[in-house]
């Protein structure tokens, strides 16, 4: 099992040819800086090997398929080096679904036409926080996708998904459940103005009380005013009122002009849901007759760039409490331009490898005899019996090229050391092999001893870092 991401409407092109390099670029760094990765499989020593490399790239294609914050492999997410287009197939539910559904954002932010982010499982990706985390990644200042979230729906309509029909969708997608009038709008769509209103009743903020008086009062307007036109010639004169804000002073009981509503008319498909109500028409057939000026009309949200997420923020968005990763998990991205600050526990364990290191080296005779077969061995083992504990590629073969050079050979029998320790091997007992893949995997993800691994591995193949505590 797993969750799809896909871009609706159907048939989309994606990012504009002039951004396309752009785009590809700015990608890749988000797929880098939310811990994606390929796994190479390679063959040695009779041993099978996964390694670890920043992506997969030929002529045409870039592609991932792990992540390392999340620790899961996932089917492949590609671009396209000639189009600037997306393809993914399963992706998860937590930080690899997170960091693909980022990407899609941020081609949507270079399309020429509106659309939106939908996950199979009925949702629709948060534009709004995503771009934020693109923002801080990027250094760019983009505003969410959704400044008018009308159109979206429109397409969400065409799509023919029931799923889309349900209000508590849109709610949460447009931002706080504060009832706008495009809120209103879309509420009142899929509801109907009577069950709209008690929807509306259930929600929180300032403009509830407003809307649902508001609808009220429209029904009553439209009864009293419509009888005597028919649906084609009241939906004309509010499609001259939305384009000029000019209408006939239709009065009625209270002797109001409609030109009175005008901060109310801001919901103008509720007001044209009503009208269909009273005339027994379907809102889908008659609402193009006033969409474009209704459009020109709508109050649109000012364009003001999303806030910044941290990448510890994003990795947290869609974990559950127990298995929120930390900022230990980004050590591989290290750098004097992007410092991840290390918890007392990872600062412990690195003066720790240090000192081991410096007894090593201090050791007259050979650290790590047989070094090539050895490390196959040493890591084909930590699969086995840990789990999703990787080197990187150009970090394994770094080592195989300075194989007699007894600072690699000290490193790697610290880390052969703790693999086959063991007091490590039985404390990964209950969730390494079968048992890893009954529902413990997440208590394997936070087992001491896991982490230790990892973030050994993750300090030797972060050039930086292994020069600050090994210095080479």
């Amino acid at each position: 099992m797993g969750t799809f991401i896909s871009v609706r409407p159907k048939g989309w092109t994606g990012v504009r040819p002039d951004k396309k390099d752009v785009f590809i670029e700015q990608a890749a760094e988000l797929f880098r800086r939310g811990g994606m990765v390929n796994i190479k499989v390679v063959s040695l020593y009779d041993r099978r090997i996964c390694l670890l490399e920043d992506r997969y790239e030929d002529d045409d294609t870039l592609a991932w398929n792990y992540n390392i914050v999340e620790q899961e492999f996932w089917e492949d997410v590609c671009i396209n080096k000639h189009t600037g287009q997306i393809h993914s197939e399963k992706v998860g539910y937590s930080m690899y679904n997170n960091v693909v559904t980022a990407a899609y954002i941020l081609a949507a932010h270079y399309s020429d036409s509106p659309v939106f982010i939908y996950d199979w499982q009925g949702t629709i990706a948060s534009d709004l926080f995503m771009t934020g985390w693109i923002n801080q990644v990027l250094g760019e200042s983009f505003p969410r996708l959704a400044l008018d979230g009308w159109p979206i729906f429109e397409l969400g309509y065409d799509m023919k998904d029931r799923r889309l029909s349900k209000p508590e969708i849109w709610v949460d997608y447009l931002g706080n459940g504060a009832p706008d009038c495009t809120m209103v709008d879309i509420i009142t769509v899929c509801l109907g103005s009577k069950e709209a209103e008690k929807f509306i009743s259930k929600l929180s903020g300032d403009g509830v009380e407003q809307s649902i008086s508001w609808l009220k009062e429209m029904r009553t307007y439209i009864e009293e005013c419509c009888h005597n036109l028919t649906p084609e010639s009241f939906l004309r004169m509010l499609d001259r009122f939305f384009r000029t804000q000019e209408i006939d002073d239709i009065q009625y009981s209270d002797t109001r002009p409609i030109r009175e509503h005008a901060l109310l008319l801001k919901a103008p498909a509720a007001i044209v849901c009503l009208a269909c109500e009273y005339y027994e028409r379907n809102f889908w057939q008659l609402w193009p007759l006033v969409r474009e000026g209704a459009s020109l009309y709508r109050e649109k949200e000012e364009a003001v760039p999303a806030e910044p997420k941290s990448d510890l923020e994003m990795a947290k968005y869609g974990f559950s409490e127990f298995s929120f990763p930390c900022d230990d998990d980004f050590i591989h991205l290290w750098s004097e331009e992007n410092p991840i600050r290390f918890s007392d526990d990872l600062e412990n364990w690195c003066i720790g490898f240090r000192s081991k290191f410096l007894s090593l080296i201090d050791q007259p005779g050979e650290i790590y005899p047989d070094m090539p077969e050895n490390i196959c061995r040493t890591l084909s083992d930590a699969e086995e019996i840990y789990g999703n504990v990787y080197c990187f590629k150009s970090f394994f073969y770094e080592s195989l090229e300075h194989q007699c050079d007894r600072r690699y050979q000290a490193l790697w029998r610290i880390f052969s050391d703790m693999v086959h320790d063991e007091s490590y091997i039985s404390c990964s007992k209950l969730t390494s092999g079968k048992n890893r893949y009954k529902g413990l995997w997440d208590m394997q993800k936070l087992n001491p001893v896991h982490k230790r691994l990892r973030y050994f591995m993750a300090l030797c193949c972060n050039r930086e870092l292994r020069n600050i505590w090994f210095c080479f």
